[in-house]
């Protein structure tokens, strides 16, 4: 017979934990709309330090919106965000992933690169010139990482994807 895994909380008093920054909370502007880099929900447990104090979600639903109200965490669909809910922001992941987004989206503007031919070749095409791509790319990273550390920061939510 399955048994659900007992869960254990983590220790908060460890200095890992003791030491990071409170979330930051930003308001909706309009209805089911959540703020610029807000932090979408998984299917796990999480916490969240809000003035000096670890909060765990009250559930645990993929894809919603961790808003903040009446001392709790609320895990909300977008379609019920309202104007003024204080949503959790600031969650950062992947960043290397970004810079790369960005940087491979400026190799291909100034190299005027042609567009994709159809069929096979088109595939061809694309492997080779996506691993040229690459390979420029870790070579400017490893010469250099601090040079995307402004744009690993800025990149917009809509440019993620490659």
């Amino acid at each position: 017979m399955f048994r659900l895994r007992d869960y254990y909380a983590p220790d908060f008093t460890d200095p890992m934990f003791a030491s990071c920054p409170d979330a930051v909370l930003r308001p909706a502007e309009t209805d089911t709309v959540a703020p610029d880099n807000y932090h979408a929900m998984s299917i796990y447990p999480e916490y969240f330090r809000i003035n000096g104090q670890w909060l765990m979600a009250e559930e645990s639903r993929m894809d919603c919106v961790p808003v903040y109200a009446d001392g709790k965490i609320k895990v909300t669909e977008f379609r019920h965000l309202k104007a003024g809910d204080l949503v959790v922001c600031g969650r950062t992941e992947d960043s290397m992933r970004k810079a790369l987004a960005r940087a491979i989206r400026k190799l291909r503007s100034s190299a005027n690169l042609p567009y994709y031919r159809d069929g096979y070749a088109k595939t061809m095409e694309r492997r080779e010139r996506e691993e040229r791509e690459r390979r420029l790319l870790m070579e400017t990273w490893r010469a250099d990482p601090s040079k995307y550390e402004k744009e690993i920061r800025s990149i917009p939510i809509s440019e993620l994807s490659l």
